[in-house]
């Protein structure tokens, strides 16, 4: 019993999960909307679509990946906003942190 989110499965005992609760303020709306939709943060382990092979796969990074490319790599990879598609954000949506100086 649980969810999936960026592709990685929770339980909703799982205190790592976003939507885990615990003590007394229950409001996971408020807790969602913060830690899954607040644009001001990123989270390293969320994916974004880098490129998709010849043979038709999705190749993903993540944050923590592209906060190690150069300055020049990160602007040209934050910049191409044609990287979403099969459910996968732009790398300027998922990293905005990392992103905001070229964006």
């Amino acid at each position: 019993n649980g969810y999936y989110t960026n592709e990685e499965f929770y339980s909703y005992t799982n205190d790592k999960g976003p939507l885990y609760s615990s003590g007394t303020n229950k409001d996971l709306f408020n807790r969602c909307k913060t830690s899954c939709f607040d644009p001001a943060t990123e989270r390293k382990r969320d994916k974004f679509l880098w490129y998709i092979t010849a043979d038709d796969f999705p190749m993903k990074k993540d944050c923590r990946w592209l906060q190690k490319r150069s300055n020049a790599k990160q602007k040209k990879i934050c910049l191409n906003a044609n990287l979403s598609a099969r459910g996968f954000s732009p790398p300027s949506k998922v990293c905005p942190v990392t992103c905001a100086p070229y964006v």
